[in-house]
């Protein structure tokens, strides 16, 4: 089950630290281990760890947020 599953323009408004999981295409990397995420209601610049996910993983379409 997935916790805390929010849409990019509900995440926007979220607080900081808030562990949520957005769903959306990974549109472009905007620099090392960071991307643009955008779904049906906006876009959002987001950190992907590498230790945690390779980078041939990039066409991901889900990724947990946690702090």
């Amino acid at each position: 089950m997935t916790k805390n599953k929010l849409t990019v323009g509900q995440a926007l408004k979220a607080k900081d630290e808030t562990v949520l999981t957005l769903t959306g295409k990974i549109v472009r990397k905007t620099k090392a281990e960071h991307y643009e995420l955008k779904d049906h209601t906006g876009t959002i610049n987001i950190e992907v760890d590498a230790h945690r996910y390779k980078l041939t993983d990039i066409d991901v379409v889900k990724v947990e947020i946690s702090p």
